[in-house]
């Protein structure tokens, strides 16, 4: 069985990792083109008269 240093800060940089990647699929939206349906696109059904929108 090898002998294998223990390095602290890797444990850190793997849960930070993990903490970023959790904020970022949170609260960071992605960008969504034209026709695509995104978290915030409502269906609406409208109609056009001469004078307006229905």
């Amino acid at each position: 069985m090898a002998v294998e240093r223990w390095d602290p800060f890797r444990e850190m940089v793997s849960l930070r990792d993990a903490m970023n990647s959790l904020l970022h699929e949170s609260f960071v939206r992605p960008p969504s083109g034209p026709g695509q349906a995104g978290p915030a696109t409502l269906a609406l059904d409208v109609a056009e008269n001469e004078n307006e929108f229905v």
